[in-house]
């Protein structure tokens, strides 16, 4: 467990460096946060009791960190966005490639899988989970529920994928989600927008 929060906070040092520069003025015009996953996204799913909304008070209180910002230009020229939440009660990283190609879009994906798995090892041995039933919703797209080896649930890691577009997901807290029906409720408002984006310079 250790791991996992040093893995974190290292994660959130790399984005705290130039947050505020990158933040206060994206370089592509059309970035709107408003179309970006949110932990508010996630939040509205949770049920409506004390111990959720306990949760609720934790990722809106002032020990919650956030950032939004935008990596552009980058030698490959693929342009990416960054969006992190770490709060006592939610983490909730998603990171949306705009790739230079649809193969490397696939590459980004695939690497991108298997880095984020990875990060999560230190918490112990794991076990990795495709959700199905979503192929016809978002065909390339990869979704799994990440499990501790006794069978608790650790987090998600989704990576919808569509032409050059592809996001990665990395959520944890205290509801994850184990089939296609509640993945699709939680990416839903934001997947078309995040499998559309284009910058404009």
């Amino acid at each position: 467990m250790r791991s996992i929060f040093a893995l974190l906070a290292f994660c959130l040092a790399m984005l705290t460096t130039g947050f505020a520069q990158d933040a206060a003025r994206p370089k592509a015009s059309n970035v709107s946060r408003e179309n970006f996953l949110s932990v508010d996204d996630y939040l509205r799913l949770l049920p409506r009791t004390d111990q959720m909304q306990r949760v609720r008070d934790a990722a809106k209180g002032r020990d919650a960190f956030e950032s939004f910002r935008e990596n552009w230009p980058t030698q490959t020229g693929n342009y990416h966005l960054n969006m992190v939440h770490l709060s006592a009660g939610v983490r909730l990283r998603c990171d949306l490639t705009v790739a230079v190609s649809e193969a490397q879009a696939q590459h980004v994906q695939s690497e991108s899988y298997k880095g984020t798995i990875d990060g999560l090892k230190g918490a112990g041995e794991l076990n990795v989970t495709a959700v199905r039933g979503l192929e016809s919703w978002n065909p390339n797209g990869q979704f799994y529920l990440v499990a501790l080896r006794g069978g608790a649930p650790l987090a998600n890691v989704l990576l919808p994928r569509q032409g050059n577009n592809v996001a990665v997901i990395l959520l944890r807290g205290p509801l994850l989600f184990e089939d296609a029906d509640s993945i699709r409720a939680f990416l839903d408002p934001k997947i078309k927008a995040l499998m559309s984006f284009k910058p404009v310079f």
